[in-house]
């Protein structure tokens, strides 16, 4: 009696301790769900009725082409002129002076505020609203669903402005459902907003000491809030266009059969017209040719002078977009786009802005963070990979999911230096070594034990960054969770690949590492041609600033 008492005892000891290492995180359908997307929603005007971003590029038959020939016409003497003087502060002028009025009306102040009554959404703003209203875990089956409450914002905004209207949210939430908790999700450029209310909710615990801790579960998803390489390269001045990468980048996006970026609208034609207007003019004149043996020489005074005002002139208007910038990038960007004098002067205000973010919160992160982990607050993030960044970055070959390096969204994993790399096979022994060689995935391309949460990081390769169709599943579960990782939870592994065709995720094995999108054997450049690279340079051009308006969107 006595051994089947202690074979008894023995077993249940070894259940009950092997129990976190294989079952499923109970979920708490308690807690509500406040996600914030990134810079999807419209702007409107004062009146409400008309959109003022996106920026139109024309919706009638005819406006594309005129604003081409619009374009070229104001730009195109001041090139050639510089072209052949080597002074290109006419070109510069009067490329701005084209492109702010595809912008302007959307454009906030010198001081970062909105100008002429533009506005989020009403929609939107409707939106919110009619959701403190009510419980919805009484819609679902006694559970909150992630897109309940949705908070929306003006992402044009600093994230502290919109941390303090997302705090009144999250109360009027809390009174509305009697929930104690609640859970964050921070998707795309909505990340930057969620750490600004993580910086506020600790100055609130800390000014109110009887206050209990309610942010029971932060998870990031393919955030900005790190880094976005297209803004914090840009904005640096750190632009160029590699011929192997922008090849990857129309390889994977444009529709041969229809000339058009997949999901980009079309965007194609018109970057297309631009660009053989352009080489066409220079023929005609007689420049292309004399510009072959310099065109190195011509991209850098051409990126010198231009970058700093295209941007201006387009998105660095708006301090969200700011503070996607890497901090430890950030003084040299506000120094790059703000260098002459007077600009600096004019655009105090919003300098005064952008700063204090930086201050506060971007070269604060991991402060914030661990603050809040002290505070009993879980963390989470999703990465994605397997697509081309933006071919006019800097970083334009590091692995990312198009605007995310998997080292900014993973919070710090480590990967191959390109894409078409993988990890030294010395540092994964001494990885594995160490005791780390789960964290390697079977592509060799990501090491994830060097992330800040990386038992609940999970990652997803050939899933590009406007694709949220597959991993609202995993937010959600986390957002429910107490302390869910991918320890204690087997139902999603820690490395996933992603299959658009079947809509699924499946783990990454030695068995199934996931197709790679590009031919790693062969890494060869072919021999530029100056239509090649004239090309390339309009491209940019263009595409720094269209395409933007529609990756975000959600």
């Amino acid at each position: 009696m006595k051994k089947i008492i202690s074979l008894a005892l023995v077993l249940i000891m070894t259940v009950t301790f092997s129990v976190p290492a294989f079952a499923v995180v109970s979920p708490d359908y308690n807690v509500p769900i406040i996600t914030l997307r990134g810079d999807g929603s419209d702007i409107y005007d004062a009146s409400g009725e008309n959109i003022v971003w996106p920026a139109s590029f024309g919706d009638e038959e005819g406006d594309k082409d005129a604003l081409i020939n619009s374009v070229m016409d104001v730009i195109f003497p001041h090139l050639v002129n510089g072209l052949l003087t080597g002074d290109y502060e006419g070109y510069y002028d009067a490329f701005y002076d084209a492109i702010l009025p595809l912008f302007e009306d959307s454009h906030l102040d010198t001081d970062g505020n909105p100008s002429n009554g533009t506005q989020l959404d009403p929609s939107k703003q409707a939106d919110n609203a009619y959701n403190i209203k009510y419980d919805k875990k009484t819609w679902h089956g006694g559970k909150y669903e992630k897109s309940d409450y949705t908070f929306w914002y003006d992402w044009r905004l600093s994230p502290l402005e919109t941390a303090e209207k997302l705090d009144e949210y999250i109360t009027a939430v809390m009174q509305v459902t009697g929930a104690k908790q609640i859970s964050l999700a921070g998707i795309c450029l909505g990340g930057c907003p969620v750490l600004a209310y993580l910086d506020l909710y600790l100055k609130k615990l800390e000014a109110n000491p009887g206050m209990a801790p309610y942010i029971k579960n932060v998870i990031f998803d393919a955030t900005v809030a790190n880094d976005c390489t297209a803004f914090t390269d840009s904005f640096r001045g750190k632009v160029d266009v590699d011929v192997d990468a922008l090849q990857r980048f129309l390889d994977e996006y444009v529709d041969p059969n229809e000339n058009t970026f997949d999901g980009l609208e079309d965007t194609v034609p018109f970057l297309n017209e631009l660009i053989f207007t352009s080489y066409e003019l220079l023929r005609e004149v007689g420049v292309a040719d004399s510009i072959v043996g310099e065109l190195e020489d011509f991209y850098d005074v051409i990126y010198a002078g231009l970058v700093p005002k295209l941007v201006i002139a387009s998105y660095a208007n708006f301090p969200g977009y700011w503070a996607a910038v890497d901090a430890q990038y950030h003084k040299e960007a506000v120094d790059f786009v703000f260098a002459e004098p007077e600009m600096r002067e004019e655009y105090a205000g919003f300098i005064a802005k952008i700063n204090r973010y930086y201050d506060e919160v971007s070269s604060r992160r991991n402060e914030i963070i661990a603050l809040c982990q002290e505070k009993g607050t879980h963390f989470g993030a999703i990465a994605k990979y397997g697509t081309q960044a933006m071919p006019f970055t800097e970083r334009q070959n590091e692995i990312s999911d198009r605007l995310v390096t998997i080292e900014s969204a993973s919070f710090g994993a480590t990967t191959a230096k390109t894409v078409n790399d993988i990890l030294p096979e010395s540092y994964i022994a001494q990885r594995t070594e160490l005791g780390y060689g789960e964290y390697i995935s079977a592509d060799k391309q990501i090491d994830l034990s060097t992330a800040l949460f990386r038992d609940s990081t999970w990652i997803i390769k050939n899933c590009n960054h406007d694709n949220w169709d597959h991993e609202g599943a995993i937010v959600e579960a986390f957002c429910h969770s107490t302390g869910m990782t991918t320890k204690n939870d087997t139902t999603w592994a820690r490395f996933l690949v992603c299959d658009d065709e079947t809509g699924t995720l499946t783990p990454m094995t030695q068995e199934n590492p996931g197709e790679d999108i590009w031919d790693n054997t062969d890494n060869t450049t072919a021999q530029s041609t100056v239509m090649t690279k004239l090309a390339a340079f309009f491209r940019w051009l263009t595409a720094i600033f269209k395409t933007l308006t529609n990756l975000f969107n959600k």
